[in-house]
């Protein structure tokens, strides 16, 4: 065994003779062949003799290896490179080194921890603690406990990242909270935003909240363009719980197709940006008559209204319930307001009554548009009702009629039903809020109620 390994350290030498092995007779098994010497890159050296290292051969290549380039050929390898991984190249083909290639670990060589280099972990590690990487020495202990993980057995869980619900306690159709506990869809919260104020602008941090809008005059709200921090999918309720009406408006956005919502007193919904337009869920906030504003009387000298008219309706109905006068035998009036000032000349009006003693005729006022006979309500309960409506107050193109039905007590304690009709004639200005009064005193008791409708 030992003369074939020296056979084998032999490769590649220079061949300094051709010889011949000497036919051997049938059963001669003795080293006929000491001597010679072999040609074409095969053993050079003679086997009578132990080699003796360094052994000095020829055609080889210095960092290489030699190889079987055939079942009967030993041949020389490539240069391998250093620190390199070494190949198998397959039959007839010598073992080569690559540096990159699939599956190709180059970790090797490079210092544990280092650029790619090897990750270790630690000769020491606590039990259950969380792993990290360092970029300096590789896989360390985190030093944090991992905490317990399950399904929904219940059971306690195993060793992972998220708690374990307790025993007996399944964690099907739960999830986990930021408090780390397991919680049922039903028990999430919706955090609240209360504002107070009569100007609002809507703000990231208000995803997912209930915005809530309080306070007897009006509100304004603007809400930014539906993009960036307000693209598809950001959302935000709505819920306005006092008697100023809450107008929301976008930038440059479109709001469920218009360019402002108006919210009025008890109503709520859910707005949604598509990512360019800000669409509603829920209540349809405009859609049929909308309650604006109620003026409730308390020894009042006028009820006014100078919020409710806007563009986002035609029509304005004015509801007068049980309005009772400090004065007897008194006129109810009604005055509009055009540019900002009550106006307390010019108007037109007239009107037909009647009660179980007669009939007649409202006659003219110029001052403002008599809501029933002259001179004839009692201040007594149960006051003066109806119900008076205004068309296109915003129009400028025409004079803006008046007309309703109103029913009242007179002195003598007699019912009496009016029906009226009017208009200011002073211009065909736009009419921007309504006032209720009597032709002399206070008014006691009583509410006005003011509707808006498309």
């Amino acid at each position: 065994m030992i003369q074939i390994l020296f056979l084998l350290l032999g490769l590649l030498a220079t061949p300094v003779e051709a010889q011949t092995c000497p036919t051997r007779p049938t059963g001669d098994k003795t080293n006929a062949c000491a001597s010679t010497a072999f040609t074409n890159n095969q053993i050079n050296s003679s086997l009578s003799n132990f080699l003796t290292f360094p052994v000095t051969v020829g055609n080889g290549v210095s960092g290489g290896i030699p190889c079987f380039a055939s079942t009967t050929v030993l041949t020389p390898s490539t240069l391998l490179a250093a620190n390199a991984i070494m190949v198998g190249g397959g039959a007839g083909v010598c073992p080569s080194t690559v540096a990159t290639g699939t599956g190709v670990i180059t970790a090797l060589g490079v210092a544990a921890g280092a650029n790619g280099g090897i990750l270790t972990r630690p000769a020491t590690w606590v039990n259950n603690n969380v792993p990290k990487i360092s970029t300096s020495t590789g896989i360390v202990d985190s030093g944090i406990a991992a905490s317990a993980f399950t399904g929904d057995s219940g059971s306690g869980g195993t060793v992972g990242f998220v708690p374990a619900p307790g025993a007996g306690d399944s964690a099907a159709g739960k999830f986990l909270a930021a408090g780390g506990g397991w919680q049922l869809p039903s028990s999430l919260s919706e955090p609240v935003n209360a504002q107070t104020g009569t100007t609002y602008t809507v703000v990231a941090g208000d995803k997912g909240k209930l915005v809530n809008f309080s306070n007897t005059s009006a509100i304004a709200v603007t809400l930014p363009q539906a993009t960036g921090a307000f693209s598809a999918g950001f959302f935000f309720d709505v819920q306005n719980i006092n008697t100023g009406l809450t107008t929301i408006t976008p930038t440059t956005s479109t709001i469920d197709g218009a360019s402002t919502l108006l919210i009025p007193k008890g109503y709520g919904l859910r707005i949604v940006s598509d990512g360019t337009n800000w669409q509603i869920s829920g209540f349809k906030a405009l859609q049929g008559r909308v309650l604006l504003n109620t003026l409730t009387a308390s020894a009042s000298a006028t009820l006014d209204d100078t919020s409710s008219i806007t563009s986002a309706f035609s029509k304005y109905e004015i509801e007068l319930v049980n309005i009772v006068p400090a004065t007897n035998n008194v006129t109810p009036l009604l005055q509009v307001r055009s540019g900002g000032s009550f106006q307390t000349t010019s108007y037109l009006s007239a009107g037909v009554y009647g009660n179980p003693v007669g009939s007649g005729t409202t006659g003219p006022n110029t001052t403002a548009i008599a809501l029933s006979y002259p001179t004839v309500q009692a201040n007594a309960a149960p006051g003066l009702t109806g119900i008076m409506v205004l068309n296109s107050p915003l129009s400028t193109t025409t004079q803006k009629l008046i007309y309703g039905t109103i029913i009242a007590n007179n002195s003598s304690n007699s019912p009496m039903i009016s029906a009226i009709g009017g208009y200011w004639n002073g211009s065909n200005a736009a009419i921007d809020g309504i006032r209720i009064s009597y032709s002399s005193g206070n008014i006691t008791s009583g509410i006005v109620k003011i509707y808006g409708s498309n």
